[in-house]
């Protein structure tokens, strides 16, 4: 017989085996055969071994559920003690959440600054360039004046010697 589809369980010769496959046959069989005498020894035989070697599929494990560890400092703590605690711990997280909105507000002034500096970089860059221009045209105005007056010593220069 062909074996294809795989179980726990598998009915041969009115006996079930545990060898993990079940035929396309059997299968057939079982479908067939269900309101016969013999599908129905065969149901009661299949639950009776079910009950024996558990289920068709195996279910997954659940995990279990940690119970509290007795001797855990917290469990030895009265209710005021608990209460003070968490009173405590909200007081720290109340200054914190203050601490936060005081940085956030640093945060944001400081933003404005970077702004306000980015701004007047960007002013200083221009006027920079602007600076840059009239030292390049003061230059070439230079060296006209020094072309000028190389040409006016050569014209005037061999009559003084």
């Amino acid at each position: 017989m062909k074996k294809d589809i795989s179980f726990i369980i598998k009915y041969e010769k009115g006996e079930l085996d545990v060898d993990g496959t079940i035929s396309l046959e059997e299968m057939k069989f079982m479908a067939d055969n269900m309101s016969t005498k013999e599908g129905i020894e065969f149901g009661q035989d299949f639950m009776h071994t079910m009950k024996q070697y558990g289920s068709l599929f195996p279910k997954k494990a659940k995990k279990p559920i940690k119970k509290p560890d007795p001797t855990n400092e917290l469990f030895k703590l009265t209710k005021a003690e608990l209460v003070d605690m968490v009173q405590n711990i909200m007081g720290v997280v109340n200054t914190l959440r203050e601490e936060l909105q005081l940085a956030q507000a640093e945060i944001k002034i400081l933003r404005q600054e970077l702004a306000q500096t980015k701004q007047e970089l960007a002013q200083t860059k221009q006027e920079l360039a602007q600076t840059k221009e009239e030292l390049a045209q003061t230059k070439e105005e230079l060296q006209l004046a020094h072309i000028e007056i190389k040409r006016l010593k050569d014209k005037y220069e061999p009559d003084f010697l």
